[in-house]
């Protein structure tokens, strides 16, 4: 195995392990994290394997849905967080399906959530970097190439405009140690791969109710 075969391996396990995590809990979560802890890049090992550590507490199923998604206070899907509100949310979608169809991406066990849920943008990236592998090892050099614009033009277009703030909000709002764990690892593991490529973290979800004083009571509006 190449050095380049390995590194895009590396990094599709690391984008996996993000989005599992992210994703509503399920059954084998810890053993899924350890084991992509091991494969993962270097710098996000340990926080993966304290991640995975974590996640063996049964009221995790409990905490997810208390603190992301409809009935929490964190807005899982990027069409939340766009500042032009839900005039844009069919634009932002039918892109992301573009991508997806694009490169054949349908994976089963992520249909139940939106194209643009974080865990599903996140294991794309996977996705991509796996094909960037395989690409690579069978000398296809036009097919990585391809491969790396659409990771480029996905995390600048996508991804990279609000996972800094939903994950600072994860750490911020959620009373489980896992979930303020994640927030915080996965924050710095996407810096270490992207730098400044990601927006910095401080936009909040759109078009809904003005928060408490401490940010996590309920949904929010926009702070520009």
């Amino acid at each position: 195995m190449t050095g380049a075969v390995r590194e895009h391996l590396e990094r599709a396990a690391t984008h996996r392990a993000l989005a599992i995590a992210l994703a509503p809990p399920r059954p084998g979560l810890a053993d899924e994290l350890e084991g992509l802890a091991a494969e993962a890049i270097a710098p996000a090992r340990a926080g993966l394997e304290a991640l995975a550590a974590l996640a063996t507490d049964g009221n995790l199923d409990a905490a997810y849905h208390e603190l992301v998604g409809p009935s929490g206070v964190v807005r899982d899907s990027e069409s939340d967080h766009d500042l032009r509100g839900l005039s844009n949310k069919g634009a932002v979608i039918a892109d992301i399906a573009g991508f997806y169809r694009a490169f054949g991406y349908a994976p089963e066990e992520e249909q139940a959530l939106p194209l643009d849920h974080i865990a599903r943008e996140l294991d794309f990236v996977a996705f991509l970097e796996l094909r960037s592998a395989l690409a690579i090892d069978d000398g296809l050099e036009e097919a990585e190439r391809v491969c790396a614009a659409a990771i480029d033009a996905f995390v600048r277009d996508h991804l990279g405009r609000f996972v800094r703030s939903l994950l600072a909000r994860v750490a911020r709002c959620s009373a489980h140690p896992f979930y303020e764990r994640l927030g915080t690892e996965a924050d710095a593991i996407l810096v270490a791969l992207y730098g400044n490529r990601l927006a910095p973290p401080g936009r909040e979800p759109v078009t809904l109710p003005v928060l408490e004083p401490n940010g996590c009571d309920g949904p929010q509006d926009v702070r520009l």
